[in-house]
């Protein structure tokens, strides 16, 4: 298991995240990766635009391997 986190302040407001995460045990691997921009609106509230890849090496027959979520969300930071 091993996972990497990057963060980048490009303004006051705003940031960028990317989260990757790798697990391998047997004979799956499992890798996510997310992608987010957060900007903030309000005090502590942020709207936060994510992109998030998930993927198996082993799944069933008739299963993607991969996974692809699109978010759009509000983030209360305290």
């Amino acid at each position: 298991t091993g996972g990497l986190y990057y963060k980048w302040l490009f303004s006051e407001t705003a940031e960028f995240r990317q989260d990757l995460l790798a697990e391998s045990g047997g004979e799956n691997t499992y890798l996510e990766s997310v992608s987010a921009i957060s900007a903030k609106l309000l005090g502590e509230l942020a709207l936060v635009a994510s992109f998030t890849v998930k993927h198996n090496t082993d799944v069933p027959a008739l299963l993607e391997k991969t996974d692809t979520y699109t978010a759009l969300s509000l983030e209360y930071v305290f």
